[in-house]
Formats: structure tokens, C-alpha cells, sequence
């Protein structure tokens, strides 16, 4: 809904920049609302948006993702072992993610261990990079 539409406006007031490129048109109802073209598009989110970029790349065939610290969930309280949406398997493959810290001083990141260990789980890329 909100993106396409975001998209078709951009379109219409800047039809030179080749918005039409990121989205189809709106049809007849129900499909009259212009979608986004997922698979040309990369979306990016720091902290609370590295989730929904990641969720997107979890949930739709995105062009890609960079995760900026982040996603930093995690399911508190739950019985060791539970599943949430970031073990399912990822539908886009194409994503980074990247955080500044060091795990030893939690004034700088302190979730970088939940980042981490949400990396890994998502399990798309062998290990993480460390510099």
C-alpha cells in the first residue's frame, strides 16, 4: 500500500528520475493500488529499522538489505530454544549487516551480542565479518 503509493507519487512529480521503474501500476479493484517491484529494490534500517529491513528481506524476494546495528531482537523470557521470525528461512539472500562496538564495552553497542547471535541464526552468509 504506502510505498507503492509513495513510489506513484514520486512518478508523477519527478516522472524524469525513473520512479516507474520500482513499481506497477495500480489495476482494477482489488489490485488498484500500485505495488512495489520487491525485487528491485534495497531497503536499508538502522537499529529498530535494521529489523524491518531484515524482515522484509525474510518475508519478500527484496534486491537486498544492510542491517545498521541491528536487528536487535530477541525474545525475552522465552524457554530456551524458541523460534521466532528471524530462524525461518530468508526469502532474499543479498544482505549485510554491520555494527561499531566491542561486546567488552557496553557503553558502545550493547546489543551487539543479540546482533550477533540474530546473524547467525538468520544464516544468510557463512560467519560474521569482525574488524
Amino acid at each position: 500500500g504506502r510505498l507503492g503509493l509513495l513510489l506513484a507519487e514520486l512518478d508523477s512529480l519527478y516522472p524524469d528520475e525513473g520512479w516507474d521503474r520500482f513499481y506497477k501500476a495500480g489495476g482494477a479493484y482489488p489490485d488498484s493500488l500500485p505495488m512495489p517491484k520487491w525485487g528491485k529494490i534495497t531497503f536499508s534500517g538502522h537499529s529498530q529499522g535494521a529489523g524491518h529491513a531484515a524482515y522484509l528481506a525474510a518475508t519478500r524476494l527484496v534486491h537486498g538489505a544492510v542491517l545498521i546495528s541491528g536487528p536487535q531482537d530477541e525474545c525475552e523470557g522465552c524457554p530456551e530454544g524458541t523460534k521466532f521470525w528471524i530462524d525461518d528461512t530468508f526469502l532474499s539472500t543479498k544482505i549485510t549487516a554491520f555494527a561499531h562496538g566491542d561486546s567488552t564495552e557496553t557503553f558502545l553497542e550493547p546489543t551487539l551480542p543479540i546482533m550477533k547471535d540474530n546473524w547467525s541464526r538468520m544464516g544468510t552468509w557463512p560467519a560474521p565479518l569482525q574488524v
